[in-house]
């Protein structure tokens, strides 16, 4: 009887004696069975192959459900980047319209503040001086203008009568050669 026996250790795991017999046990067998299972070597890798192939099948589908959950995220993060898009663009908008009420505020205050400083009376007084120029101008241009000396003696039609003689005159003259 093995010591093993006697502490109990049979019931827990087997022990070295009982191992050592199952050794030669194995080495007893054929070789074309597993010891203990009564199986030959093709049937137990048949057996091992689809319990590889069902092991594989699982893995490739949580493969697949990675990916799914990868790709969800990784749209998630394109849309949260479209959104942060979007707000940069609705920032600058903000931004320019903002700037763009400033510079009215600041061109109303220079406006009310020209028009606080002039007077309604001077600018007519400022519009009168400008006509009056504006007639001395046109006076001036008038007496530029005007024939002087021999050349004011000349009327204009009787010029262009004998300008209309000579040109028909030259006609003439042409079509007889």
């Amino acid at each position: 009887m093995c010591c093993c026996n006697q502490v109990g250790v049979a019931f827990v795991r087997r022990c070295h004696c009982t191992m050592r017999a199952r050794k030669h046990e194995t080495n007893k067998e054929s070789k074309h069975t597993l010891p203990g299972w009564g199986f030959g070597n093709s049937e137990m890798l048949e057996i091992r192959e689809q319990f590889l192939r069902k092991k594989m099948a699982a893995e490739v589908e949580k493969a697949k459900e990675f990916t799914r959950a990868n790709n969800k995220r990784v749209d998630r993060l394109g849309n949260y980047q479209l959104q942060i898009h979007d707000q940069i663009i609705l920032l600058e908008v903000a931004k320019s319209t903002t700037e763009t009420v400033d510079a009215l505020r600041t061109g109303t205050a220079a406006t009310k503040a020209i028009l606080k400083d002039s007077n309604i009376d001077d600018m007519y007084k400022t519009m009168d001086e400008i006509n009056e120029q504006t007639q001395e101008m046109k006076q001036i241009q008038e007496a530029l203008s005007a024939p002087v000396g021999a050349a004011a003696d000349f009327d204009e039609v009787s010029i262009l009568r004998t300008i209309s003689i000579f040109f028909l005159i030259a006609v003439f003259l042409h079509v007889d050669k």
